[in-house]
């Protein structure tokens, strides 16, 4: 009796030996399973979020390319020179050029003023000129256009304000035909750029990874891009 208990206590402790000893290295076996699952799962978010930026930076790259190349392609074919010229050939056919239609009329206002005001001031410098030479005896052959002013330094004095307004109009005349130029060369050298009010806004997703710990913490986000 005394034996078999013995020998049941050694089977016991031998069991309990083996036991222990799977049980411990099973755990150890799990949790290295789990260690590696998780360092996988890391590494494939990394990655991820690797070949999204990869991407978004091909895809700015190729914006810029294109947007760099439709700049250019407008620059060749809007000229300025072109302009200028259609300006001075006609004065708001470089305003047509550049899609300035709203200027078209501003231009016509005032060469239209400034051209009426030419034909009334030299109308008026003129006659006064042809009544002066007329009373003075200098040309029997111009016309008394003024037989009730009696005083030749009245007539002279008309003539001479008459003449510089018409000379001014000519200089405010020669002006609004210079800057109808230049303005048509400025916007067709301005063409290319955006100078709208316009706003837009992209929502792009995004995976981030911030190291606060020494954990990592991959999240999902959404990039907001305003362009203006």
């Amino acid at each position: 009796m005394t034996k078999k208990v013995y020998k049941y206590l050694i089977f016991s402790f031998a069991y309990f030996l083996v036991y222990n000893t799977y049980g411990q290295n099973h755990a150890v076996d799990s949790i290295g399973v789990d260690s590696l699952h998780i360092q996988s799962d890391t590494n494939s978010v990394r990655f991820l979020n690797q070949q999204y930026l990869n991407w978004e930076k091909t895809q700015n790259q190729a914006a810029q390319v294109n947007n760099k190349s439709q700049d250019t392609a407008k620059v060749r074919l809007h000229s300025a020179k072109k302009a200028s010229w259609m300006s001075a050939a006609l004065p708001g056919l470089g305003q047509v050029y550049n899609h300035k239609y709203w200027k078209i009329p501003i231009i016509y206002v005032g060469l239209g003023i400034i051209g009426y005001l030419g034909y009334n001031y030299y109308t008026k410098f003129t006659r006064f000129k042809d009544t002066y030479m007329f009373r003075a005896g200098e040309d029997s052959t111009k016309t008394d256009y003024y037989p009730y002013i009696t005083s030749k330094d009245v007539l002279y004095q008309n003539w001479s304000y008459n003449r510089r307004n018409f000379e001014l109009t000519c200089i405010f005349g020669s002006l609004l035909y210079v800057l109808n130029i230049i303005d048509a060369s400025v916007d067709a050298h301005l063409y290319k750029f955006d100078i709208s009010d316009d706003l837009s806004l992209r929502i792009e997703p995004i995976i981030t990874n911030y190291n606060y710990t020494s954990y990592n913490n991959p999240s999902a986000g959404i990039k907001l891009t305003f362009g203006f």
